[in-house]
């Protein structure tokens, strides 16, 4: 990887200065015809890795050093070629502490994780949503599938971290349009979920995102909603996992990440 300096928020074009630097560390700089200066830092894949096109793909978000999102819609050229820019990869953080715990909610004898806290605290926040998405910047899913509550709020994060949509999941009889329903067992009985039949694309690389993985029923349900739209799964992705219900063990083969263990 190579590091870049980049001047000037890049919304059209931008032509190095210098030439480029082959030597991963070393900083090349950039400038583009923006008059507003914005100081950012990004990698950029080696000059060698080429898209199936023959050319250099290339990534629309750029991170500044205080953490604004911008875009560009065109290929930020660099020494003639086109690049492409993510994210480094987070430094390390203690998400777990940021977890509170509740006894008795909703129900006694239930241990309630409470993730509001790393919700209201913004680099927590952040760093679990860059966490999940540097696994995505080589090759991004299509689409971020959330399940409603909590689920909707991360994949939402998610999916604006990594330029792509979000398709919501939700308990029966809140989304408008039709939709396609999958049922799983509770304690007490039974719920279904809800996706609308035209969220995704026949083939579409789909990303599943919840807060929390523990038997792992509502992900279950979501699998089935993802199979009958014809989505290709590519991961799932959690906040927290609750190791001893075995919910990794009842979602196999598709891939798993979690962020906090329990």
């Amino acid at each position: 990887m190579v590091k870049v300096e980049v001047e000037d928020l890049v919304d059209d074009r931008a032509k190095c200065t210098r030439p480029p630097v082959q030597t991963a560390g070393k900083n090349v700089k950039c400038r583009s015809s923006q008059a507003e200066t914005v100081r950012s830092t990004a990698e950029i894949v080696s000059p060698s890795v080429k898209g199936a096109d023959g050319k250099f793909p290339f990534s629309s978000f750029y991170r500044t050093k205080t953490n604004t999102h911008f875009t560009s819609p065109t290929p930020l050229l660099w020494g003639g070629g086109h690049v492409w820019h993510t994210f480094s990869r987070p430094a390390t953080m203690d998400l777990k502490q940021y977890v509170r715990d509740i006894p008795d909610f909703p129900t006694p004898g239930i241990l309630f994780r409470d993730i509001t806290p790393l919700l209201q605290n913004g680099p927590a926040f952040h760093h679990a949503i860059q966490s999940l998405a540097v696994r995505h910047h080589g090759k991004r899913p299509e689409a971020i599938v959330a399940i409603e509550s909590r689920g909707l709020i991360v994949g939402a994060a998610l999916a604006y971290e990594l330029g792509i949509g979000v398709v919501p999941v939700r308990r029966k009889g809140k989304l408008p349009h039709q939709t396609y329903r999958a049922s799983y067992t509770l304690e007490y009985g039974q719920d279904t979920l809800e996706i609308h039949r035209d969220a995704l694309v026949k083939g579409a690389r789909v990303l599943l995102v919840d807060d929390l993985l523990a038997t792992g029923g509502t992900m279950g349900a979501t699998i089935q909603l993802i199979e009958q739209c014809g989505g290709q799964i590519i991961e799932l992705a959690f906040l927290i996992e609750l190791t001893a219900l075995n919910g990794r063990e009842r979602l196999a083969p598709h891939p798993i990440i979690s962020l906090i263990q329990y």
